[in-house]
C-alpha cells in the first residue's frame, strides 16, 4: 500500500450530472472535439442507446439508426455502404436521418416491422420504411405502475397470421435504490428489480386491430417470465424446431432464454436459463442496459442479435448455429465500426489532459461509466490548436490483487487485455443491478517520484486506487491496482456523513475510502517534494 499523511489527503466532490462549466460559464459555447484524422472507430451516439436496423435507402442492406434516450441524446443514421453478406461493415459517419429508438422484428413475408409505444411502421415492398401509424392501444403504458423500460414488439405470437403485441416493462418500485444491503453487504434487503412481459393478442387485422387486455406471460409453473429489469423481448425460432422462443435482456447485461416446449399455436415456456457464448462464458454485453434486436444481420439464415449498450456502442452477436444444453450459442459481441469524426469514449467520461507519453504534447486520459481507462494520443506535436488524435488506446495492468474488486477481462473484444473496474454484485450503493458499472475517474502524475507518470483513480466503490507505472516515461506499463494507506493518527479515519463503504469494509482500516464517482487529484501541496492528493 502507498502511505501518506492525513493532512495531505482530502477529496473534492465533482458534480456527477451537472457540468461545472455550465454553472461557472453559462454563456460559453462548447464544441465537440474532432479527430481531425480520417479513420475508423466504434460508432455510437448518446446515453441509454438504441440501435434500430432498417433499410433507409432501399438498397437491400441494413442501415442503423443509433441514438440515446437520456440527457438530450440524438439519433444518427449510419449508412451501410453496401458490404456483401459476411463481410465486415464499415458504416459511413453518422448524420441526419435517425428515426429514434424502436424495436425491430422480422416478418414471415420477408419484411420487417419497427414498433414503439402505441406506434408502428411496416416495411414497404422495396425494403424502405413505411408510414408511421398508431397501434390503437390507447395508452403508452400497459403496466399498472411507473416503468423504467417500455419495450414494444409486434410479432405473430400464436401463429394465426395476425401481429400480436409483446411488451417488456421494468418495474423498480420494490427494488428501491439506495443503501439496502445487509450489514455484511452481501444480501440486498429490498425487493428484486422486476422485468416482466405482457401479451396483447390481436383479434382483428393489421389495418383494424382489436387488442385483448394485456396479461403477463408466464412459464410452465405459472410464474411470470421475468428478468432483472430491462426486459427487451426477442421472439424467434431460435432452436429451429418450428415454434417461437423468447430471449430477454436484463439490466446488468446478460441474456435469458425461455424455450417454447409447446407448439407454434399454443406456446408453453420453460424457466429462464442464461445463454452462454462460444467461449463457454455467460453471454453478456460489455456494458450494461443493452437494447437487443433479433435479426439475421449477416443474412446466413440464422437469427443473430445486435444490441446497443448504455455507453452507445453497438455489438453484433453472431449466431454460431451450434447449441449448448439445447440453447443457441452466440459469439461474444463485436462492436460496429464506422468513419469517425469526433472523439468518443462511452458515457460519463472523465477526461484528464496530460503529456502521457512524454513526447512534449498534450494527450487525453479518460475513464468512463463502464470502468475502463484509455488515452487519446496527440499526434500533431506541441502547440497545435486543433490537433490530430489517435485512439482510444485501452490501458491494461497486471493481474489484480485486491479481493474486493471485480475487475473483468474480455480478451476476445480487444487486441490486448484492458483494465476494467466494476462494482460486482455488492460494490454499488445502488444495489446488484449496478454490477457492471465502474465510473472510473482518474488523474495522472508522478505519484512516487521516480520520473514516470502514475494513475490514481476513484470509482463506483469510493476507494481511490493507485496504478503504479512500472514501465517508462514514454512507454507506460502499470502494476495491479492497490489502495492508498493514510497515517490517520489515534482517531482513525473520519466517517463519511453520507456513505456506506467503511474503512473496515476494505479489510484494512488504514486505507482511504471516500465518496464514489469523485475525482482524486495529485499535487505537491506543501512543497516538500512529495506528492499529496486532493
Amino acid at each position: 500500500m502507498t502511505r501518506h499523511s492525513v493532512a495531505a489527503f482530502a477529496v473534492v466532490w465533482v458534480a456527477m450530472t451537472v457540468s461545472v462549466a455550465d454553472v461557472l460559464y453559462p454563456k460559453l459555447e462548447f464544441m465537440r472535439m474532432p479527430f481531425n484524422n480520417p479513420g475508423i472507430g466504434e460508432i455510437g451516439s448518446g446515453y441509454l442507446t438504441t440501435a434500430t436496423p432498417f433499410d433507409a435507402d432501399g438498397d437491400g442492406d441494413w442501415d442503423l439508426s443509433v441514438g440515446g434516450a437520456g440527457y438530450g441524446g440524438r439519433h444518427l443514421l449510419y449508412v451501410n455502404p453496401g458490404a456483401k453478406p459476411g463481410e465486415p461493415i464499415i458504416f459511413e459517419k453518422g448524420g441526419p436521418g435517425g428515426i429514434g429508438g424502436f424495436r425491430f422484428a422480422m416478418r414471415e413475408d420477408g419484411g420487417y416491422t419497427l414498433t414503439g409505444p402505441d406506434r408502428v411502421s411496416y416495411s414497404l415492398p422495396d425494403g424502405k420504411l413505411g408510414p408511421w401509424q398508431s397501434l390503437g392501444v390507447g395508452t403508452n403504458n400497459v403496466h399498472w405502475g411507473k416503468v423504467r423500460c417500455n419495450s414494444w414488439l409486434t410479432k405473430d405470437y400464436d401463429g394465426d397470421g395476425r401481429d400480436d403485441l409483446i411488451v417488456g416493462v421494468g418495474d423498480w418500485r420494490v427494488y428501491g435504490w439506495d443503501n439496502a444491503y445487509d450489514v455484511k453487504r452481501q444480501a440486498w434487503m429490498n425487493g428484486r428489480c422486476r422485468g416482466l412481459v405482457y401479451l396483447l393478442r390481436n383479434l382483428g387485422t393489421r389495418e383494424k386491430p382489436q387488442w385483448t387486455a394485456p396479461h403477463l406471460l408466464r412459464i410452465e409453473n405459472g410464474e411470470p417470465i421475468e428478468t432483472m429489469g430491462n426486459p427487451h423481448p426477442m421472439l424467434e425460432d431460435f432452436d429451429g424446431d418450428g415454434d417461437l422462443d423468447f430471449i430477454l435482456s436484463d439490466f446488468p447485461g446478460s441474456y435469458t432464454y425461455f424455450e417454447n416446449i409447446g407448439t407454434r399455436k399454443e406456446p408453453v415456456y420453460t424457466s429462464g436459463r442464461l445463454l452462454h457464448d462460444s467461449k463457454g462464458r455467460v453471454l453478456a454485453a460489455d456494458e450494461c442496459v443493452p437494447v437487443p434486436q433479433a435479426i439475421d444481420w449477416d443474412r446466413d439464415g440464422k437469427i443473430d442479435i445486435i444490441a446497443a449498450e448504455e455507453d452507445s456502442r453497438v455489438g453484433f452477436y453472431r449466431n454460431t448455429g451450434s447449441f449448448w444444453k439445447g440453447m443457441p450459442v452466440f459469439d461474444p459481441p463485436v462492436f460496429m465500426r464506422g468513419e469517425r469524426e469526433f472523439l468518443h469514449f462511452g458515457i460519463l467520461v472523465s477526461p484528464f489532459v496530460v503529456d502521457f507519453d512524454g513526447d512534449g504534447d498534450q494527450d487525453i486520459v479518460v475513464g468512463d461509466a463502464a470502468g475502463y481507462l484509455a488515452w487519446f494520443e496527440n499526434i500533431s506535436g506541441p502547440k497545435v490548436a486543433q490537433p490530430k488524435w489517435e485512439g482510444p488506446h485501452y490501458l491494461s495492468c497486471e493481474a489484480p490483487t485486491d479481493a474486493y474488486r471485480d475487475i473483468t477481462i474480455r480478451p476476445d473484444t480487444f487486441q490486448h487485455k484492458p483494465f476494467k473496474h466494476r462494482a460486482g454484485h455488492n460494490g454499488s450503493i445502488q444495489g446488484p443491478v449496478e454490477a457492471g458499472f465502474g465510473y472510473t475517474c482518474e488523474s495522472v502524475a508522478d505519484w512516487d517520484g521516480d520520473g514516470d507518470l502514475d494513475i490514481i483513480y476513484n470509482s463506483i466503490w469510493g476507494k481511490p486506487m493507485l496504478l503504479e507505472n512500472i514501465g517508462t516515461r514514454s512507454e507506460p506499463r502499470f502494476a495491479a491496482p492497490r489502495g492508498i494507506e493514510v497515517e490517520w493518527g489515534a482517531e482513525g479515519q473520519p466517517r463519511l456523513k453520507w456513505g456506506w463503504f467503511t474503512p473496515e469494509s476494505t479489510g484494512n482500516p488504514e486505507e482511504l475510502v471516500t465518496q464514489w464517482r469523485t475525482t482524486p487529484l495529485m499535487h505537491d501541496m506543501n512543497g516538500d517534494g512529495l506528492m499529496s492528493g486532493s
